[in-house]
């Protein structure tokens, strides 16, 4: 075991029941190839990025391990695609984590990431699904660091499948590994759905809907212009643009329906008896090419 690997068991260890429970933006995964291989080079991903292990401090572990982090979102599964080809037969680990972060000194955030429908071609993938299980843990899989969860509890409890009935789920101290045989100069796709664990408790917010007012008013913006570089410009406005109600007239004539007008309200204060206002000169300024806009039906 390398000694980043080893660092993070004792991390796993220390922190125990502690870890404080938090939602995750990111999912990860490590692409490790074993010593006296030849690494992983120009490893490609859809989303996201993919880079050596800069964190580990030994240069040989660090460039035989690929360090992939990508968004993901609690409200809907996410594809992500990687590829790359081998120079060597051999194995690889496809280790699926979740993000480190801590919480204070020595304690890590626990931010479960689920996965689900996990496919390869150029090589193979063991219940990608995770509908098997074996020993209390998807069959194929190896949980390093601690024991895998059992299904009825969080976050596996509760978690929408994207297919099937099962999901996997990883954080940082609890991840899932795999052995995956690759040859040499056939290239590797790798595609993982993944969307992030919801705490326990988490009231979802109702759907809209697709007829809402927002939804109204969205269907009539189609072409627009942004007046930037004007009234968002800082003093003393030497590349500020100026607008004029000719633009809109011009900006209507050629079939836009909307504009934007970005103004940077803190360059155009004055002191106020009780509080800072805004200084009428600008509103003399904008009130005109503003009200032609609306004549225009912009």
């Amino acid at each position: 075991m390398t000694r980043a690997f080893s660092l993070l068991l004792a991390l796993a260890v220390s922190s125990g029941a502690q870890e404080p429970l938090r939602q995750t933006t990111e999912a990860r995964l490590w692409l490790r190839v074993p010593q006296g291989r030849v690494p992983l080079q120009d490893v490609r991903v859809s989303t996201g990025t993919a880079t050596q292990a800069v964190w580990e401090k030994d240069p040989e572990v660090s460039k035989r391990l690929t360090d992939v982090i990508f968004p993901v979102c609690g409200w809907d599964w996410r594809e992500i695609t990687i590829q790359f080809t081998p120079m060597e037969d051999g194995p690889m680990e496809l280790i699926l984590n979740g993000p480190w972060e801590e919480a204070s000194p020595g304690i890590i955030c626990r931010k479960e990431v689920l996965w689900d429908s996990i496919s390869a071609e150029g090589t193979t993938v063991v219940n990608g699904g995770f509908e098997s299980q074996a020993d209390g843990k998807p069959a194929g899989w190896t949980a390093l660091y601690q024991n895998q969860i059992a299904a009825d509890v969080w976050p596996l409890a509760g978690a929408l499948p994207l297919a099937g009935k099962s999901v996997g789920a990883s954080w940082q101290n609890r991840p899932l590994a795999q052995t995956l045989q690759l040859k040499a100069g056939q290239k590797v796709t790798l595609r993982l759905h993944t969307r992030a664990a919801t705490l326990p408790g988490f009231i979802p917010p109702k759907p809209l809907g697709r007829n809402t007012p927002a939804h109204r008013a969205l269907a009539k913006l189609k072409r627009g212009v942004n007046l930037g570089n004007g009234w968002d410009a800082p003093p003393p406005f030497s590349w500020g643009i100026r607008y004029s109600t000719e633009d809109i007239d011009r900006i209507a004539a050629e079939g836009f329906d909307h504009i934007r007008v970005p103004v940077a309200w803190h360059y155009h204060l004055k002191p106020g008896a009780n509080a800072p206002e805004i200084d009428p000169a600008l509103l003399t300024d904008l009130e005109p090419l503003l009200r032609r806009a609306l004549e225009k039906g912009l």
